[in-house]
């Protein structure tokens, strides 16, 4: 049975935490779902760091929508045009899980704030005593020289206690997050009322898991080599897809499968530099168990990247489903790589397209 989703009196902020090749992580805030409306969560209330990404704000991790860790910013930089941070990631086999329904801890009952782990009130002892160098000297700035935590109009997120100092991992600069390679997930921090955990995977023997990444591959296949016809664009033959990334989520009862897949398509033969980059092909499917022919695969949603022209035709990468709302309605989040940089956008799956409900701007 469904439950009824709780009345949204607090904001919910969406993150995505990524992994490099190192094992070092970091959180960039995509955004803010405060009072129905949709914020772009690198900028709202930056004074100067953004309301996400205050130090000790707590997010859940999810995949597929169970939570499968904690993630808590330590460390928020300006870098690259952009607001990210260092923190500190705890495994969900490394705690007690997170409980659900919990009340807000608030001193004013008009002002909103986000859940904080059992016994923080939000005081951070380095930023208080001006200790812990650099993190001290941004949290300082973030709740004191801007006067943000004295104000009581200020929406807050989910709080957790103070951290003694960052590990060498996570307090190390680099770029390498910018690869496509990179593990990203996302990430929820809230103080409201939480929902119960949903699990979103489609759950099917191997020999079905086989067959539907089979015919979303083909699925791509046939959409690159349709649009490359309309685009002039010289395929001789394509060689082996590269950078896959296959999902399948259930969604509704039934037989029947959501299915999101991406890849990066090239000739065997290079064809001019203009093309070496290849073609990055994203498709959502819908996949209908019942039938057992070709057309059991329906898309739904197609984004065929072109190097030459990536202002129009960005690389498309899905990241994952999310109830970014809190409401029970998971959305699509997408990760834009176009001629000016990084978007992100969240689309819903409405009868046999994907509606975008918000997006940010390049970053």
């Amino acid at each position: 049975m469904r439950l009824s989703p709780p009345e949204r009196t607090t904001p919910r902020a969406l993150a995505v935490v990524e992994t490099d090749a190192r094992g070092a992580q970091r959180i960039l805030p995509i955004a803010l779902f405060y009072e129905h409306r949709y914020y772009d969560a690198g900028l709202y209330r930056a004074s100067p760091v953004p309301l996400a990404l205050v130090p000790q704000t707590v997010y859940e991790v999810q995949q597929a929508g169970k939570p499968v860790g904690l993630f808590t910013v330590l460390h928020p930089v300006h870098m690259e045009g952009q607001w990210v941070a260092r923190g500190k990631y705890e495994a969900a086999t490394e705690r007690s899980p997170r409980k659900t329904h919990d009340e807000p801890i608030a001193a004013d009952p008009k002002r909103p704030v986000l859940h904080r782990r059992e016994g923080s009130e939000g005081d951070d002892e380095l930023a208080a005593s001006g200790e812990g160098g650099e993190l001290g000297a941004t949290q300082q700035a973030a709740s004191g020289a801007n006067g943000a935590a004295e104000d009581p109009e200020r929406p807050h997120l989910r709080y957790g206690r103070g951290q003694p100092a960052l590990d060498a991992k996570t307090s190390e600069a680099g770029d390498q997050f910018s690869s496509v390679a990179v593990p990203r997930e996302v990430a929820i921090s809230d103080a409201g009322k939480a929902l119960p955990p949903a699990d979103l995977l489609f759950h099917c023997s191997p020999e079905e898991r086989k067959t539907l990444h089979r015919q979303a591959q083909q699925l791509a296949r046939a959409e690159l080599k349709q649009v490359a016809t309309a685009r002039g664009i010289p395929l001789d033959s394509l060689g082996p897809p590269s950078e896959e990334d296959f999902r399948a989520y259930r969604l509704e009862d039934g037989d029947y499968a959501t299915v999101v897949y991406s890849a990066r398509f090239a000739t065997a033969k290079a064809l001019s530099a203009q093309y070496s980059t290849g073609w990055v092909v994203a498709v959502v499917a819908r996949y209908d168990g019942a039938h057992d022919d070709g057309r059991a695969m329906t898309l739904l949603y197609a984004a065929i990247s072109d190097p030459r022209e990536l202002e129009h035709y960005p690389e498309v990468r899905p990241v994952d489903l999310v109830d970014a709302e809190g409401q029970g309605h998971y959305l699509l989040l997408l990760r834009e790589t176009g001629a000016g940089g990084i978007r992100w956008r969240l689309g819903r799956l409405t009868g046999y397209e994907l509606q975008t409900v918000f997006a940010t701007a390049e970053r």
